[in-house]
């Protein structure tokens, strides 16, 4: 069992820049790069985030016809500059760096620190993880290595 690190809360600037990740019981996944975060009052277990930008997963058949998670930027919502989100639990994760919380209506929420290798990074209109986009980049180095003609 994970132990519950309330003071963790009091130190939610570390995130800003970070990103914040959230499924919904019905499976939705949102996620989005944090500009300011904070909570109020521990004991009214909530965290008031705002946004950079946000994001929502979706699932599309790639060229061979499977299904495979695609990032489509959405609009935040209107109203109040901050997501409200009421949660229950809480536990850091020293090894990590992370802060994983459930919310009130069943909710997985995560907070990644900035740099993080599971980050999205938004390239043109696309998101893809950090970490594949460096998967990437390695695989073209070495096509364009190989297709030098010596």
């Amino acid at each position: 069992m994970h132990g519950y690190y309330w003071k963790r809360l009091n130190k939610l600037a570390e995130f800003d820049g970070g990103q914040f990740s959230m499924e919904t019981k019905e499976g939705l996944v949102f996620r989005g790069e944090i500009r300011d975060c904070y909570a109020p009052n521990d004991k009214n277990k909530r965290v008031l985030i705002s946004f950079n930008w946000l994001s929502e997963r979706r699932f599309v058949l790639d060229n061979y016809w499977k299904s495979r998670p695609k990032w489509y930027l959405i609009e935040t919502p209107t109203g109040s500059p901050y997501l409200d989100v009421r949660f229950t639990t809480y536990y850091s994760q020293p090894d990590e760096d992370r802060i994983k919380m459930w919310g009130e209506l069943g909710e997985i929420c995560r907070f990644f620190k900035k740099g993080d290798h599971s980050n999205l990074v938004r390239c043109g209109d696309e998101f893809v993880p950090f970490c594949s986009l460096h998967e990437l980049k390695f695989w073209q180095a070495i096509i364009v290595a190989l297709s030098i003609k010596k």
